[in-house]
């Protein structure tokens, strides 16, 4: 036994040194992705702010937030406190802000959720819009916002309300799909 020990420790030395030294450099390869362990974010931003920009360099929406923590498990983003903000070549902007967010997988739906205020700037002949909501879901390729919840549409002195809502920005065309309430101030020209 003693001279099976004798002949075989060094060889288990060896190959125990081989392997540690193997497992420390995986380990500590920079530039390799390691998937996340269990369902905790694989990636966290703390004060993002990201501008996506037209193909001709100008500025076509931003979205600012407090936090964003990435979630690799189904390719989803959260996000707390978001504001996304489109401009127009005209001047006008549209606004989303709510306490917390999502970006889907493909980056072109946003939702927000909590005390949601969604802001249209006012333009040359139309005062500034305010839509409140808990919930909105935006499609950003389309400049299309949608809620199922109750809504508060102000617009100036007038107010409407009801429950489900489509907004299209490009042709300022908002449809309240049921229970609605309002009342409508003519505007002063």
């Amino acid at each position: 036994m003693k001279r099976f020990l004798a002949n075989w420790l060094p060889l288990l030395v060896i190959a125990l040194l081989a392997s540690m030294s193997l497992w420390l450099r995986l380990s500590t390869e920079e530039g390799v992705v390691r998937p996340s362990q269990g369902d905790g974010p694989d990636a966290i931003v703390e004060n993002l702010r990201i501008t996506r920009l037209t193909e001709d360099g100008s500025k076509l929406h931003m979205l600012v937030a407090k936090r964003l923590e990435h979630f690799q498990k189904d390719d989803v983003s959260e996000l707390t406190k978001p504001v996304f903000t489109r401009e127009d070549e005209n001047g006008t902007s549209l606004r989303a802000n709510a306490e917390r967010g999502r970006v889907s997988k493909d980056r072109d739906e946003m939702f927000f959720y909590g005390n949601v205020v969604m802001t249209r700037s006012a333009g040359k002949s139309e005062p500034e819009m305010r839509i409140q909501t808990e919930y909105l879901h935006v499609l950003t390729n389309k400049d299309i916002a949608r809620s199922d919840k109750l809504v508060r549409i102000s617009e100036g002195p007038s107010v409407l309300t009801g429950i489900g809502m489509e907004y299209e920005h490009k042709i300022k065309h908002l449809a309240l799909h049921s229970q609605v309430k309002g009342s409508y101030a003519k505007r002063k020209r």
